[in-house]
């Protein structure tokens, strides 16, 4: 909505033949609220609504009106920018994608960001159910059930088979790859899920399948893994060695040896393939590297070193992908906050 009803202000202020200034002094707002309205930065309060309706000669339905593109885009930056959604907020959104589901349409975003919106309310509850349940072990910390909740809330570790294993999941998946065989990421799903409940006769099975359709990294990846959980970890340690230097410039490969080596706890060598997994990605360039190297340093207690990774996390979004609003770019800076406060 915001950049919308922004770019709506505009076209209206532009064919009314009006400055900024003369609406902000209509509406008792500054110049610079009027500039952030067309920019998409800020949205009018809702009292001015009518105010602006009336001004510009235009019903407020008008005012609002938007193509399914711009719903679609409202909502994706809902999803990208806020990290707990206001209710009025997910209810426009679960309403408006319900709507174009139910008049049966074949664009199957609608259905995927329906599924996104989910997992965002979801997650927006997980946040508020950790907060409360610390707050309940703080009051009493040998209560089995605020421990409970606070590992569901966080997706922590039970040490119950019940609890963990992804049988589920794994039928889904074997399904999914018979009916999409020549998907080769769809094994992918398959086989984490397979080699974290230790089934990895099956998993070999299955990265079998996935090298008939796609030999790429991904094949001494998985084999790698499935080494590691059998307990040949040096085995392992040659599949992957032998991953990077067969796709030395692939940035994925070298990240995922990275990923392999913070998993074995050789974090030196971890953050050196991280750095050069960022050296090698094309821009704009993802921030996982960052992100891990900053969580690698907290658990080493380096805590300035965190920071400065934190610090290049959110340089990489503000100069890459031009980011420097929302929750993608709150998430790192509240961070180094954190870590501050741990120093």
């Amino acid at each position: 909505m915001n950049i919308e009803i922004g770019k709506m202000i505009k076209k209206l202020r532009l064919q009314k033949g009006v400055t900024q200034e003369e609406l902000a002094d209509k509406m008792g707002v500054s110049s610079q609220a009027v500039s952030k309205w067309e920019n998409g930065v800020t949205t009018p309060d809702l009292s001015l609504i009518p105010e602006l309706s009336i001004y510009f000669g235009v019903t407020i339905d008008e005012l609002f009106e938007m193509t399914e593109e711009a719903h679609l885009e409202r909502i994706e930056n809902m999803l990208y920018e806020d990290r707990i959604l206001k209710e009025e907020d997910f209810n426009y959104a679960n309403q408006y994608l319900l709507d174009k589901i139910n008049e049966g349409t074949k664009n199957p975003v609608y259905v995927e960001r329906i599924a996104e919106l989910y997992v965002h309310r979801a997650k927006g509850y997980h946040i508020l159910a950790e907060n409360y349940a610390k707050k309940a072990l703080e009051l009493t910390p040998e209560n089995k059930n605020c421990h409970v909740t606070l590992s569901k809330a966080t997706n922590g570790v039970i040490c119950d088979w019940n609890c963990y294993n992804h049988h589920e999941m794994i039928d889904y998946y074997k399904e999914f790859v018979t009916l999409h065989p020549d998907y080769a990421k769809g094994y992918l799903w398959l086989l984490d899920c397979l080699i974290a409940d230790g089934r990895t006769r099956e998993a070999r099975v299955y990265v079998e399948k996935m090298r008939q359709i796609s030999d790429d990294f991904r094949v001494n990846l998985y084999i790698g893994l499935i080494l590691k959980e059998e307990g040949h970890i040096e085995e392992a340690i040659v599949e992957w060695t032998g991953m990077i230097e067969k796709y030395s410039e692939e940035w994925m490969a070298i990240s995922s040896y990275a990923s392999c080596m913070a998993g074995l706890c050789r974090y030196e060598e971890a953050i050196s393939f991280y750095k050069k997994a960022i050296d090698l990605q094309p821009q704009p360039r993802y921030t996982d590297a960052y992100e891990a190297i900053a969580h690698i340093e907290e658990i080493r207690e380096h805590y300035d070193a965190a920071i400065d990774a934190r610090e290049k996390e959110i340089e990489l979004l503000e100069n890459e992908w031009k980011i420097t609003l929302g929750e993608t770019v709150d998430y790192p800076r509240r961070e180094i906050v954190r870590l501050k406060s741990l120093k």
